[in-house]
């Protein structure tokens, strides 16, 4: 049995159990719904799942049992009993929460509109690197809603979510790149961020990199071709012969002199 079985036998043990008002059964399929492990078309199975989960101190299970109340999943939409479940998790640091409170506040949805309270629960969750948390508190910080415009903290937002992964403030940071807006202009960086966002299918993002390439300012640069330095085998020195030493003229030696005849008398 490879993990995907184990998990799917798992959760259909644990919802039958649920099914049976097993509170600890409950938590735990809460928990991995939240987390996209297991997965449940019956709307009204989770929420009765999920109603039994509640109190059981479980994040997941709550916080998941909040999205069904405000988006009315399996029953009537229930926004302001949502946001007292979201509160109780954002004061206890959870940023899923905290990006959830958040987003109520700044719509206005079982809770009274209040931008100020929209930054604060954003940067919470956002200094905790939560993606849509910081994609939001970025488009605050630029049209100053809910605190004083500052396009430097907006920029240091869209960044970060776009290093998260987020098209939207991929392809803002391209356009802020593109401008030069707050940040020195570079059209490399603005292509970069353009072609990372288009990748994941962002429109804005393609079409910029199409009117570049049209315009025939999208150069693709292709890596230089190595050129490989022909290597001539060296040559073996040349070995020179050795001289031969020519022969040394034995030293020259005097003549000997034959010795002289005696002279002969002469007879008187």
């Amino acid at each position: 049995m490879d993990q995907n079985d184990f998990v799917l036998n798992a959760g259909e043990y644990l919802k039958t159990r649920a099914d049976q008002n097993d509170q600890p059964a409950a938590i735990l399929i809460g928990e991995a719904l939240f987390s996209g492990l297991i997965t449940e078309a019956d709307d009204q199975r989770v929420l009765t799942w999920l109603r039994l989960a509640e109190g059981g101190d479980s994040a997941a299970a709550e916080i998941l049992f909040g999205d069904y109340l405000k988006d009315g999943r399996g029953t009537a939409p229930d926004p302001a009993k949502a946001a007292k479940l979201y509160e109780t998790w954002a004061t206890k640091g959870h940023k899923e929460a905290q990006t959830r409170l958040a987003g109520l506040y700044e719509i206005g949805l079982g809770l009274n509109q209040d931008f100020s309270q929209a930054v604060y629960w954003y940067e919470k969750a956002a200094a905790q690197d939560d993606l849509e948390a910081n994609r939001v508190i970025a488009r605050m910080y630029l049209e100053g809603q809910g605190t004083e415009a500052n396009l430097e903290k907006s920029l240091e937002s869209y960044r970060r979510a776009a290093e998260l992964g987020d098209p939207e403030s991929q392809a803002a940071l391209g356009v802020f790149y593109s401008l030069g807006q707050g940040l020195a202009q570079d059209l490399n960086l603005a292509v970069f961020w353009w072609q990372k966002a288009a990748a994941q299918g962002h429109e804005s993002a393609s079409h910029y990199l199409i009117s570049l390439a049209e315009a025939n300012l999208l150069v693709e640069k292709k890596p230089a071709k190595t050129v490989k330095a022909k290597v001539e085998p060296k040559k073996a020195p040349a070995v020179k012969a050795p001289k031969t030493p020519k022969p040394k003229n034995p030293p020259k030696t005097k003549a000997e002199k034959a010795p002289k005849e005696p002279k002969t008398p002469k007879n008187g």
